[in-house]
């Protein structure tokens, strides 16, 4: 049996121990996702209109933001470990960098399901830069940029690179914005992924980038923070705080922009925006473990399973959404008729990461009888 060790408040045996309370915030934030993503698409034009819907987008902004910070902790995580088991530095990067290229890969599938479910519009629908390619991207560039070759693992150098990055991809996006023309041509497509080309990019890598490295800063005060208190007031603590920077930066938004401002990719309150949103996935990542450790052992293994596999719940539900299979309840509904679907909806998408993983799960060969 391998020995087990300590690693900052974390237990390791051979390899990482995943945190339950990561996985647990991933699954509530998966929850929220495909409630987002519902009401907007079924809500009608008056439903629209009322304070309930309102209300839903608060909870539908923060479910990206949320992956994207919990990508950059699995990360932390991951250099964590390395350093404790002394991997070479080439080796880890190789290894990150495989993971988010099959994200990345993830992403053009889902692209093309859609595609043969709704129809295409040519090359922008199969090479649009959507949540997956973003989230991929930035899982495999992190450690590119912050994990020297030459010198052994060190997480908490690595952390401050991370933070550094996130500051400078923040801090320079009204700059390379306002200096970087818009490409044409086959060229959009190529770059599509990394910058905001129209009509292609939904999601650039620039400056969303910025969400990863700052979840890989949050988990490094996480576990520092998980020394001293414990998970219940470390992540209230958490979500308390990233509540006040949120409302804090939404003020100093609005007050930059004024009344007759346009938010854009070259406006200095892009800054402040960045920081807001971030901080609104930083409240569900505090407040999921806090309801999910409340639930019951059956719905707590539910949630851990739901959050390890995210990315399937991500692929199945949009065409329940703004699909084909959506249309008879697509723009049709008042905010209190959505309640059941989105209830059906969670149940549905559990059901099918449910069978997907009872199907991968080796099967234990039968014992013959004497």
């Amino acid at each position: 049996m391998a020995p087990m060790v300590r690693f900052r408040g974390l237990r390791y045996n051979g390899c990482v121990e995943r945190d339950r309370a990561v996985d647990w915030a991933r699954g509530v934030a998966a929850l929220a996702m495909i409630e987002g993503h519902a009401t907007h698409g079924w809500a009608s034009a008056a439903a629209k209109q009322t304070v309930a819907y309102d209300w839903t987008r608060v909870v539908a902004t923060s479910p990206l933001p949320a992956f994207m910070l919990l990508a950059g902790m699995a990360l932390r995580l991951r250099v964590g470990a390395a350093e404790v088991r002394g991997e070479r530095p080439e080796a880890v990067r190789a290894s990150i960098a495989r993971r988010g290229l099959m994200v990345v890969l993830w992403g053009y599938a889902a692209s093309a399901l859609y595609a043969a479910i709704d129809g295409h519009q040519g090359l922008k629908t199969f090479l649009r830069a959507d949540v997956l390619h973003v989230i991929g991207l930035s899982i495999g560039v992190l450690p590119l940029l912050c994990i020297p070759r030459a010198l052994p693992v060190d997480a908490a150098a690595v952390t401050r690179r991370a933070l550094g990055l996130s500051l400078a991809v923040m801090l320079l996006a009204p700059l390379y914005y306002a200096l970087v023309p818009a490409p044409g041509g086959a060229l959009r497509y190529l770059l599509a992924p990394l910058v905001r080309v129209p009509e292609v990019t939904l999601f650039p890598l620039l400056p969303m980038l910025a969400w990863t490295t700052v979840g890989f800063v949050v988990c490094d005060v996480i576990e520092r923070a998980r020394k001293r208190f414990s998970r219940d007031a470390v992540y209230a603590g958490a979500g308390l705080a990233a509540l006040a920077v949120a409302f804090v930066c939404e003020g100093i938004t609005r007050a930059m922009l004024g009344a007759d401002g346009v938010l854009d990719d070259v406006h200095p309150a892009g800054i402040p925006n960045m920081i807001g949103y971030a901080a609104r996935g930083l409240v569900l990542i505090g407040v999921g473990p806090l309801i999910v450790a409340r639930l019951p052992e059956l719905g707590r293994d539910a949630m851990t399973r739901l959050g390890r596999a995210s990315l399937i719940a991500y692929v199945f539900h949009i065409p329940f959404c703004y699909g084909l299979p959506a249309r008879p309840l697509r723009g049709n509904l008042q905010m209190h008729e959505t309640i059941p679907y989105v209830l059906l909806l969670w149940a549905v998408s559990y059901g099918v990461v449910w069978a997907i993983e009872l199907a991968r799960a080796p099967r234990r060969a039968p014992t013959r009888s004497a």
